[in-house]
């Protein structure tokens, strides 16, 4: 029977083998549950960046439909104006110059 040196002498390769094998994987594992603090951060950063982009397009939306419900009422009371004019030919004139205008 050898003893336990001998075994040592004949296995200790194999042995360092297996044991570094069995380190690394536990690392890796242990790495891939254990979530990085700064990967968080950055994860924090981009919602807040992706939420106030959200914000700003839904204000720029806001401000064009107002915009447009604006210039389309000034331009239904100049409409409605140019109804008021008798003369056919002034209110010609008239509706053309609005049409002018909207192009």
């Amino acid at each position: 029977m050898k003893t336990l040196k001998q075994k040592l002498k004949e296995y200790g390769l194999k042995i360092a083998l297996a044991v570094s094998t069995l380190l690394l994987t536990l690392y890796w594992l242990y790495r891939l549950v254990k979530p990085a603090p700064n990967e968080t951060q950055r994860v924090k950063e981009v919602f807040a960046d992706l939420s106030i982009r959200t914000k700003e397009a839904e204000t720029l939306g806001r401000l064009q439909k107002e915009k447009i419900k604006a210039v389309k009422d000034i331009y239904t009371k100049q409409l409605e104006a140019t109804k008021e004019i008798e003369d056919r030919d002034d209110r010609l004139a008239a509706l053309i110059r609005l049409r002018k205008e909207l192009d």
